[in-house]
């Protein structure tokens, strides 16, 4: 089994790949009461066209998040709820997004049990036209609550005029013409396709034994038998540089203007820094400039141009982009002031010290807590690997190093978007 040491952190992440080629990762922490396992596919949202033994396949919007929620249904009628029930297990559940769809439990007794249930109704597909239809009815009211979030509508909204092409401007949920085109047959073709042990990880985290869970994982798979795992070609759609809207207003039950502005810049620019060190520059470049202690946060607020305002990344694969959001007292001024700081980036070395001590802070209680698994599992699949070496990236930064990164930054192709009352519009 292998160890990974968390660079400059007292902490340890056990390794080890299966022979099925599952990739297994084990966070200890003694101090917990509870345990943690999730089962996560390299599957999500946006895969909806791939190449498989030279075919081309397209799959409806929205199927990736339909195969989680049909997963659940177990041969004989039963649901994988019914197992864990008797055990008392604390909570089960799953949840997609664009890039995965992860399955997991959280309990305080029955490691093994937990385990193996986990992994045989993950690993169990079962598909029916009655069950696909049933499903479909509770997926389209889940599709019709959303469209009633005030949050949900405004990303989106604002997803679609930055992109042209990207799949991510979709919902993970699909609409409902979309999720009336799945069929049983569509789930069970996709599940074979993606639900590879090759194609998944396994994170357990809690006052765990190693060794122990490894060998219940080992045990629990052997009742599987897989063929070789051929990997199908994800087909992305090449995104363009330029924005898809320069501005957009919707209209929404809204109290208080909102606004969202974004700046495009392809990852090209910075291709000498990995993913990982990509986005955390830029995330402690916008936190800099516009965090709740910056004298332009606290300005805007006392001449009463917003109420709020946050700076952050936004992140796709080709593109990371600069991101402000902000209740807008007065939003066609806040935007005006935004943008102007934008073009004006500044950087104090007193107040970088201060992130990065907090921000190591951070890391190592980050340790302590229960999610940690949740971020195990984000930073395998979102950039193929335990980011180990943390600590250095961000212990490293300079106000130099940040400052040459920002005069590559390529503010030609800007987003905005205006949430107005809907008594505005009439």
């Amino acid at each position: 089994m292998e160890k990974i040491s968390i660079n400059k952190i007292d902490e340890t992440i056990y390794h080890e790949v299966l022979d099925n080629g599952l990739n297994v990762y084990i966070h200890v922490n003694k101090d917990h009461k509870v345990f943690r396992a999730a089962l996560t596919v390299n599957y999500g949202g946006k895969d909806t066209a791939f190449k498989l033994n030279g075919k081309t396949y397209t799959v409806p919007q929205g199927i990736a998040h339909y195969l989680e929620h049909t997963n659940f249904n177990m041969p004989g009628g039963k649901k994988a709820e019914d197992m864990f029930e008797k055990i008392h297990t604390v909570n089960v559940n799953a949840y997609t997004n664009q890039d995965f769809t992860s399955f997991h439990i959280t309990s305080l007794t029955h490691l093994r049990e937990n385990i193996e249930y986990l992994i045989e109704y993950v690993m169990t597909p079962y598909f029916t036209d009655k069950l696909t239809d049933k499903e479909r009815g509770i997926i389209a009211q889940e599709i019709q609550r959303s469209k009633n979030n005030i949050d949900r509508n405004e990303y989106y909204s604002f997803m679609n005029a930055l992109l042209k092409e990207d799949h991510e401007k979709y919902t993970v949920l699909g609409e409902e013409e979309d999720i009336n085109k799945i069929t049983a047959k569509d789930l069970e073709f996709v599940h074979k396709t993606f639900y590879h042990p090759e194609n998944m990880v396994m994170v357990v985290n809690g006052n765990v034994d190693p060794t122990k869970v490894i060998e219940i994982i080992k045990n629990k798979f052997k009742e599987f038998k897989y063929d070789k795992w051929i990997k199908p070609e994800i087909i992305s759609p090449k995104e363009p540089k330029e924005v898809n809207q320069k501005e957009v207003t919707i209209y929404e039950n809204v109290a208080i203007p909102r606004i969202d502005i974004a700046y495009k810049m392809p990852r090209t620019l910075f291709k000498d820094l990995s993913k990982y060190e990509q986005d955390h520059y830029v995330y402690i470049i916008m936190n800099q400039n516009f965090n709740n202690q910056t004298e332009f946060n606290y300005n805007l607020k006392k001449d009463k141009i917003v109420k709020s305002i946050y700076g952050t990344v936004e992140e796709f694969d080709d593109y990371v982009c600069l991101y402000v959001s902000a209740e807008a007292l007065q939003p066609d001024l806040a935007i005006e002031k935004i943008k102007e700081k934008i073009h004006n980036l500044e950087l104090d070395e007193r107040s970088l010290l201060s992130y990065k001590h907090d921000n190591v802070s951070s890391m190592i209680t980050g340790f302590d807590q229960s999610e940690i698994g949740n971020h195990i599992t984000y930073d395998l699949m979102r950039y193929g690997r335990i980011i180990n070496d943390a600590y250095d990236i961000h212990n490293n930064v300079t106000k130099e190093r940040l400052e040459e990164l920002i005069s590559r930054f390529d503010l030609s192709e800007c987003s905005v978007l205006k949430v107005l009352p809907k008594e505005k519009r009439d």
